[in-house]
């Protein structure tokens, strides 16, 4: 097995299932919005989980141990699902000619 294939695996498993969710699933495609909007969408995700690891880690009691470690992997899902659709914005942007004066002009609309 390669370097950490396991856990790539698992993170891609939990993306699937992050992006199924009923309610993140009626939120439309990634391809429907601008590069900067999905680049906004992650950094207010990687925030919602150094939330629930720095602020709430520490202070989750030993009974509620489970419970914030399941939240933490709920929020890095919705992260991985957001590089998911950062990578398909930047596939899309790559088929088309001008690819720089394209991504230049995403960052423009924000």
């Amino acid at each position: 097995m390669k370097r950490y294939e396991k856990e790539a695996k698992s993170l891609a498993k939990l993306a699937v299932k992050t992006l199924n969710i009923p309610k993140n699933a009626k939120k439309g495609s990634f391809e429907e919005l601008s590069l900067m909007k999905i680049r906004t969408l992650l950094i207010q995700e990687l925030i919602e989980l150094d939330n629930e690891v720095i602020i709430k880690g520490r202070k989750a009691t030993k009974s509620f141990h489970n419970m914030y470690v399941d939240k933490a992997i709920a929020e890095l899902g919705d992260v991985v699902a957001c590089c998911i659709g950062f990578h398909i914005k930047l596939k899309q942007l790559k088929k088309k000619k001008k690819e720089r004066i394209i991504i230049d002009e995403e960052f423009k609309k924000s």
